[in-house]
């Protein structure tokens, strides 16, 4: 299976996964883990991913998290995480390695908002409890049937983010 062959199976397990598994160091440097909904599911979060993939980058991820979460004190405090996607039925599993940071721009927070989600956040889209969370990996490792793998994000997503003018 060529490398591409691999890669471009990734991509599609990032865009169809439900969830993804996000590791972030806690204050005494242990790993700390949890399952968070991925905006990049087609068919949960139809114009969350259709906004993610114009970005033109297939590895960027976003979640929506509680702003007095654990994770987000992690986050301040190391801009390292670890993030897992597997769908154990076709036997594919992908470990992400990268940087993880706090999204500010209120159109990037206004698109990756759903109706419904003021249950989860008081104050809705303009509370002070919506958050997103920006994932961009620059590592890639796991397993795809009977293939192991492990390869470097190429730099040139990131260039092709920063050329449509998206932080």
């Amino acid at each position: 299976m060529s490398p591409e062959s691999i890669q471009n199976a990734c991509i599609r397990l990032i865009q169809s996964a439900d969830v993804g598994y996000l590791a972030t160091a806690d204050e005494s440097g242990e790993p700390d883990i949890r399952c968070l909904s991925s905006l990049r599911n087609r068919s949960q979060f139809p114009s969350q991913a259709a906004f993610i993939s114009a970005m033109n980058n297939p590895w960027v991820c976003f979640f929506s998290t509680g702003l007095s979460s654990n994770k987000i004190r992690q986050i301040r405090n190391n801009g390292k995480a670890s993030l897992f996607f597997c769908d154990a039925p076709r036997f594919h599993g992908l470990t992400l390695k990268g940087a993880i940071s706090i999204v500010g721009e209120p159109d990037i927070r206004a698109a990756l908002w759903q109706n419904g989600w003021e249950q989860f956040y008081q104050g809705g889209l303009e509370g002070s409890e919506y958050g997103i969370i920006r994932f961009d990996p620059s590592h890639a490792r796991g397993w795809f049937r009977d293939h192991l793998f492990e390869f470097e994000i190429p730099e040139s997503s990131y260039r092709c983010l920063k050329n449509n003018g998206i932080p």
